[in-house]
């Protein structure tokens, strides 16, 4: 699981909900992320909302349905209850 997220400087605010999750969520790789707008990315919902509303913190997380390299999910697939176990995670990195 990683973030794909905007910014303007090499490290702002848009930065700290990744490194937050970075500590609460095994699953979730900091290394995946990428803050860099691509230009094939500019006319995606994140990207819009960020360039046209000015929403700093404007991301997508994204995951694979074959699994993470890395915690406990390690080398096996991720099952239903792995999948709902993540958003609870991403909820309790913001306590």
């Amino acid at each position: 699981m990683y973030i794909r997220g905007c910014f303007i400087r090499k490290f702002c605010v848009c930065q700290m909900l990744p490194k937050l999750l970075q500590q609460s969520a095994p699953a979730f790789s900091l290394s995946s992320c990428s803050f860099v707008v691509e230009k094939y990315k500019e006319s995606t919902a994140r990207v819009v909302v960020w360039r046209q509303l000015g929403v700093i913190r404007s991301y997508t997380m994204e995951s694979s349905y074959c699994g993470c390299d890395q915690g406990p999910y390690k080398v096996r697939p991720y099952n239903l209850l792995s999948i709902y176990h993540l958003p609870t995670l991403f909820i309790r990195s913001f306590s």
